[in-house]
């Protein structure tokens, strides 16, 4: 089972990862089966990018035209956006065995929808 979370604003300016999708940095809870969380979640979450960059030319805004990926916080970090607190109803999921990702779409505009919308049929 998959449990996407939508919602947003991440916008970042250099590099040009827009939006971000979790997996997340440490510290991770020790509830959470992560040693068999993160080899499937890591790689849906690279199949939601992939899905996203597949459409870049279908987005009107050249902020997402020229983006070069997402951030993805346990593959371009190393802290600072944790899944430690079962109050995220993905981490909450995650307790059930479901995989959890939190979807931060880039700005609110129609731009933001199909990033969205990309991400979800990558999943």
């Amino acid at each position: 089972m998959v449990f996407l979370d939508t919602h947003g604003y991440v916008k970042n300016d250099g590099p040009n990862l827009q939006g971000l999708i979790e997996p997340c940095t440490p510290p991770h809870n020790p509830n959470y089966e992560y040693d068999l969380y993160i080899k499937w979640a890591l790689e849906q979450a690279k199949a939601m990018e992939a899905e996203i960059l597949a459409d870049k030319a279908s987005y009107q805004r050249e902020l997402y035209k020229s983006m070069e990926g997402v951030y993805i916080p346990y593959r371009d970090d190393t802290a600072g956006w944790d899944d430690y607190p079962p109050i995220f109803t993905p981490m909450y999921a995650m307790y059930h065995g479901a995989y959890g990702h939190t979807l931060e779409a880039p700005p609110n505009d129609w731009d933001g929808v199909r990033w969205q919308y990309n991400a979800i049929m990558g999943a």
